[in-house]
């Protein structure tokens, strides 16, 4: 299934690996947990489609809680790495432009849930996919401070994406294979 996926040029194959891996590293019974290969894992997991940085949130959170500021600091840092170099041999090899078109995310529709109910009541939604970010925030900020774990947040984060966003392809349910 992943391979039909990444076939497609989709990169949701290529960013589960390393999300996988953080999970595993970071869930693992070891003491101390390994803080900074599980942030650069899930860093990597970023730089290759954002779908991760609520992940991240969580991850750095929970940092802080087990460890210190600094050590949160210092991960976040570790986090950002991977996509900061691959944004600056982007902007060296391609310069400073936009990737495409804005319209397609403000309008774009595929396989959605809440936002079709909500556009059958509210019809100038339809045109405002925007106003969904308040909603899936509202359920990852709620998460962020009752999931007591890497996994049982990414999961609720997965399944509010899939019931939130404007558009949902079917390989967003890759997701969920780790």
């Amino acid at each position: 299934m992943i391979y039909v996926f990444a076939g497609g040029v989709h990169y949701d194959s290529l960013f589960l690996l390393p999300m996988t891996a953080a999970w595993l590293l970071w869930e693992s019974k070891k003491s101390p947990a390994p803080i900074f290969p599980t942030a650069l894992l899930l860093g990597l997991s970023f730089a290759l489609k954002y779908v991760t940085a609520p992940l991240i949130a969580f991850f750095l959170l929970d940092v802080l809680r087990r460890h210190s500021f600094r050590s949160a600091l210092l991960a976040g840092f570790a986090a950002a790495t991977p996509f900061l170099l691959a944004l600056a041999v982007f902007w060296i090899a391609f310069g400073m432009h936009p990737l495409g078109s804005s319209d397609f995310g403000q309008y774009a529709r595929s396989a959605e849930f809440l936002p079709r109910i909500v556009g059958e009541l509210w019809e100038k939604s339809v045109r405002l996919n925007a106003i969904f970010l308040i909603p899936f925030a509202l359920v990852i900020v709620w998460r962020l401070f009752t999931a007591r774990s890497l996994t049982a947040f990414s999961e609720d984060a997965f399944l509010a994406t899939w019931l939130i966003s404007p558009a949902v392809h079917a390989w967003y349910f890759t997701w969920a294979l780790p």
